[in-house]
C-alpha cells in the first residue's frame, strides 16, 4: 500500500464530507453536474494536494465540476465502496418494492459506521441533486446512471461480462436508495 494512497483512506471521509458540502451549496442547480466531467487535470492537481496535505479543505474556489469530479475519484477508490459487497449482492438479488425498505434499513444499520455514515450523506446529495432537476436535467433515473461507482463491487467492475449485468441492477437499488431514502436514513422528504 503506497504512502499516497493510505493518506487518502485516512483522510477520505473528511474530504467527502467537504466536497459534499461545497457541491450542496454551488453545484445542485448546475445543468449535468453528475454527468459533465471535470477537467482532468485539475481533477488530479486537487487530488494530489488533498493527499499530500497541502491542500485545506477551503474549495470555494475550484469549479464544482472539478470538485465533482475529485468526488467521484474518492468514492472509487473506497474499499466496497459505500457499501459492502455482501450489501450489494443482499440488494441486487432482492425484490426492491416498499416491503423491502424495513429490511433494506437493517442491512444497512448493519453496516461499519464510517461506511454508513458515508453511504447516507452520498445518497443524500444524491437525492438534494434531483431536487434541482428543472436547472441541472438530472431527475432520479439520470442520477442513477451516474452513479454506478457507488454500489458496485471492485470485483464486479473488474470482470466485464459481470458488470454488464450489474448495470442492468445497479440504477434500480440506486433510485430504490434515492425514494426511500427517507425511510431508511431518516433524512427530510422533500
Amino acid at each position: 500500500v503506497s504512502t499516497q494512497s493510505t493518506g487518502r483512506a485516512k483522510n477520505q471521509p473528511h474530504v467527502v464530507e467537504a466536497l459534499l458540502d461545497q457541491l450542496h451549496e454551488r453545484g445542485l442547480d448546475l445543468e449535468g453536474i453528475a454527468r459533465i466531467p471535470g477537467d482532468a487535470y485539475n481533477v488530479d492537481r486537487i487530488v494530489n494536494l488533498i493527499d499530500s496535505g497541502l491542500l485545506s479543505f477551503s474549495l470555494s474556489r475550484e469549479d464544482p465540476f472539478v470538485l465533482m469530479g475529485v468526488l467521484k475519484k474518492y468514492i472509487e477508490l473506497l474499499p466496497g465502496r459505500l457499501f459492502s459487497d455482501a450489501t450489494y449482492e443482499k440488494l441486487s438479488t432482492m425484490e426492491l418494492n416498499q416491503n423491502a425498505v424495513p429490511v433494506v434499513k437493517e442491512i444497512f444499520e448493519s453496516e461499519e459506521p464510517e461506511r454508513k455514515k458515508l453511504a447516507q450523506s452520498m445518497f443524500y446529495f444524491c437525492y438534494a441533486i434531483t431536487l434541482h432537476s428543472d436547472q441541472n436535467r438530472m431527475d432520479i433515473r439520470a442520477v442513477s446512471t451516474a452513479f454506478p461507482i457507488l454500489v458496485v463491487p471492485y470485483a464486479i467492475q473488474r470482470d466485464p461480462m459481470r458488470y454488464m449485468a450489474a448495470m442492468q441492477t445497479v440504477p434500480q437499488i440506486i433510485m430504490f436508495l434515492l425514494n426511500n431514502g427517507h425511510l431508511i436514513w431518516g433524512w427530510e422528504k422533500h
